[in-house]
């Protein structure tokens, strides 16, 4: 549909609201304070430490543990998030997983049939000269 995130806002279709769906994007903000690196640190620490919290269902253990001693100034992702902005990520994505009670398998099985619908019907217009190579 030519959005940013456009196949992710769509396979999310009937698991979020529309006003979160196709809400304006915006940026993640910075927060350098070292107080705010402190609280966010040990908020993870507390994370880490309960394997029954449902971001262990997708994020490893050693992913979020090195984001605790991480020595590298950028993320390989991008420049707005650091490693204080992402660890907070890590909580927020958690809150939300625990408090709507999100099921990782529902959500995964549905993105990974509509990947392979895009992809089968991407495939067969291209075949046809519908799309470009």
């Amino acid at each position: 549909n030519g959005r940013e995130k456009g196949l992710l806002r769509y396979a999310m279709r009937g698991f979020l609201p529309d006003e979160i769906l196709y809400r304006k994007k915006s940026p993640y903000p910075k927060t350098f304070d070292p107080q705010y690196t402190k609280l966010v640190s040990s908020m993870l620490k507390t994370l880490i430490a309960s394997p029954q919290e449902p971001i262990h269902q997708l994020v490893r253990r050693e992913a979020m543990e090195d984001l605790l001693t991480a020595s590298y100034e950028w993320p390989w992702y991008g420049q707005l998030m650091k490693a204080p902005q992402t660890m907070a990520y890590m909580l927020q994505i958690n809150f939300w997983l625990r408090n709507y009670k999100i099921f990782v398998e529902a959500i995964v099985s549905k993105i990974f049939r509509i990947c392979f619908l895009y992809y089968f019907n991407a495939k067969k217009f291209q075949k046809f000269k519908v799309l470009k190579n």
